[in-house]
């Protein structure tokens, strides 16, 4: 007979597995407190609020260009930390005040894009695009 976890957000009864919890190895029992729909949920609305500032939003772009270069679990780690293509801004900090300082350009709607595609994200080398123009800035795989 499967032990039963209860969500600590929506109070739900559930098999304590996978399939409805999270893994979460600093827990007793191994799995997250809350259900993966109310996970999920948390989530969502936390990148939703960030996005709406530019800080925020900039914040999700600075994690998404560290985990592309450095983690080589991601799909696309292949096509950036593989190839050698590093995140050469100190912190975030500093990544944000070249941003808003010295590009000054509205992010809002725009996608990060590297003028030369063999070189690092850091200064001189970072500029933000339309989606449209990026997907025209791709290499051909034939």
């Amino acid at each position: 007979m499967q032990d039963n976890k209860r969500c600590g957000k929506c109070k739900k009864p559930y098999p304590a597995t996978v399939e409805y919890f999270y893994r979460d190895r600093s827990r007793i029992d191994g799995m997250t407190r809350q259900c993966k729909t109310c996970k999920r949920e948390v989530v969502n609305k936390m990148y939703k609020e960030q996005s709406k500032s530019i800080k925020g939003r900039l914040r999700v772009i600075w994690k998404q260009m560290l985990q592309r270069c450095s983690n080589p679990r991601r799909k696309d780690y292949k096509y950036y930390g593989e190839r050698g293509i590093k995140v050469n801004f100190d912190s975030f900090e500093d990544f944000l005040t070249h941003i808003l300082n010295e590009l000054k350009t509205e992010t809002r709607g725009l996608d990060i894009d590297r003028v030369d595609t063999n070189g690092h994200y850091e200064r001189g080398n970072i500029r933000f695009i339309t989606h449209a123009e990026n997907m025209k800035n791709r290499r051909v795989n034939k």
